[in-house]
Parts: structure tokens; sequence; C-alpha cells
């Protein structure tokens, strides 16, 4: 299992940079692993979450 924190920095990493999937740094794991878990947040609605409670956080 690739290390979580790994991961989501390389979701981070590809939005912050405009990237395409398949440019992603090897330094982040393998480019399907990044892209499946980012779906899977996305489809649980867990990124809404995340920015809600940052927005929240900010105020």
């Amino acid at each position: 299992r690739v290390d979580d924190r790994r991961v989501l920095s390389g979701i981070l990493h590809r939005f912050r940079e405009g990237l395409r999937w398949r440019a992603l740094p090897e330094a982040y794991g393998p480019r399907t692993t990044v892209f499946n878990r980012f779906n899977r947040l996305s489809q649980r609605g867990l990124w809404q979450e995340i920015f809600a409670a940052l927005v929240a956080c900010a105020v």
C-alpha cells in the first residue's frame, strides 16, 4: 500500500501544477493509485467536506 500522505500530496501537486495524471512524478507513487484514490474520495464527497472544514477554520 502506498503511503496516504504521498498520495494526497500527489493529488494536490497535480492540481496545483495543472498536470495531466500521466505527468505526475513517481515520487508520489504510481499514477494509477493516485488517480484511483482521488476518484474514490470524490465519489464519497470527501473533498467537499475537507474544503468546507478549511473554510470554517479560516473564518
